[in-house]
C-alpha cells in the first residue's frame, strides 16, 4: 500500500495529558485511547469519523494506519505503552481473533524457557464448530473425518508420554443461533485427538474461548503445547494438609435414589 503523504508517526506532543496518563497506566482506559487514536487518524486523513468505530469503507485503511504507527511511532520507546493492536486495541476483527488465539498459558508454562515447552502449534481450522450433544451421529462422524483430512499431511511431533495444554478459540457468527461452549469443546477435542492419534486423557489443561462477530465465517483456532502442570518439582513439602474447616465429606452413595 502506498503511504499517503498526510500520514506521520505520532509523537508524545500529540497526546493530551489524560492520554499520556492512560498510556502509562498499568490498566489503561481503552475508551480514552480508542477515541484519541480515531481522532488522530481522522486528523491525518482529513476525515469525519462518527461513532465508536470507523465506517466500513475506512476500516481497512485505519488498520493500515495502525500498522504504520506500530512500526514508525516512537511511543513504544518513550512510554512503553503504545496501544498496539496486540496489546489492548485491535485494528480489525481478524487481529483480535489471531492475537487471542496465540495467548500464552501461564498455568502450564510458568517461567519455563521456550526450549522446554515443546513445539507449540497454533492452527486455524476452517470448519464451522458443531455441538457434540446437539449433532446427529452421522454429522459428528463427518466432522471427525473432516478434521482428520485437515491434518492428513501435517507432521506433528507428539509423543505418547507428553502431557498437553490445549487452547481452543471458537469464532461464531453473532447473527446465527449461539452454540454451547462445552459441547463445541467436546466435539473438537475428540475429533482432534483421534485425527492426531493421541489419547485426550493426556490433556491436562483446557483454555476455551468463544468470540462472536456479526456475519463472521465460523471456524476454530487450536493451540497445542506441552503442559508442566503435573510435574510437581515446585512443591517443597509433598503432603496434604487441607483442614476443610469442618466441611462434611459428600459420599455419592448417600445420594443415590432409594437410599
Amino acid at each position: 500500500m502506498l503511504i499517503p503523504k498526510s500520514w506521520r508517526p505520532l509523537e508524545e506532543a500529540d497526546a493530551p495529558p489524560n492520554v499520556i496518563a492512560e498510556l502509562r497506566a498499568e490498566h489503561p482506559n481503552v475508551q480514552v485511547l480508542r477515541d484519541w487514536i480515531l481522532a488522530m487518524y481522522a486528523e491525518q486523513r482529513g476525515l469525519a469519523l462518527r461513532g465508536p468505530t470507523a465506517p466500513p469503507d475506512q476500516s481497512l485503511e485505519l488498520a493500515a494506519w495502525m500498522a504504520f504507527q506500530a512500526m514508525e511511532s516512537d511511543f513504544n520507546v518513550i512510554l512503553r505503552r503504545w496501544p498496539r493492536p496486540d496489546y489492548l486495541l485491535f485494528a480489525t476483527n481478524n487481529e483480535k481473533i489471531s492475537t487471542l488465539a496465540q495467548r500464552h498459558c501461564r498455568i502450564c508454562h510458568g517461567s519455563r524457557p521456550v526450549s522446554d515447552r515443546f513445539p507449540k502449534y497454533n492452527i486455524p481450522i476452517r470448519i464451522p464448530p458443531i455441538s457434540r450433544q446437539a449433532s446427529k451421529a452421522s454429522t459428528f462422524k463427518a466432522f471427525q473425518a473432516a478434521i482428520k483430512h485437515r491434518f492428513a499431511k501435517r507432521d506433528f511431533d507428539l509423543k505418547s508420554t507428553d502431557r498437553f495444554c490445549m487452547k481452543l478459540t471458537f469464532v461464531l457468527d453473532q447473527l446465527r443461533r449461539d452454540k454451547d461452549l462445552d459441547n463445541m469443546t467436546k466435539a473438537l477435542q475428540d475429533a482432534f485427538a483421534r485425527a492426531l492419534g493421541f489419547d485426550d486423557v493426556h490433556i491436562q489443561h483446557l483454555d476455551v474461548a468463544k468470540l462472536r462477530f456479526p456475519s463472521a465465517e465460523e471456524f476454530v483456532y487450536v493451540g497445542l503445547s506441552r503442559s508442566f502442570l503435573n510435574e510437581h518439582e515446585n512443591v517443597l513439602a509433598p503432603v496434604f494438609n487441607h483442614t476443610w474447616a469442618g466441611q462434611e465429606v459428600l459420599n455419592l452413595a448417600s445420594f443415590l435414589p432409594g437410599i
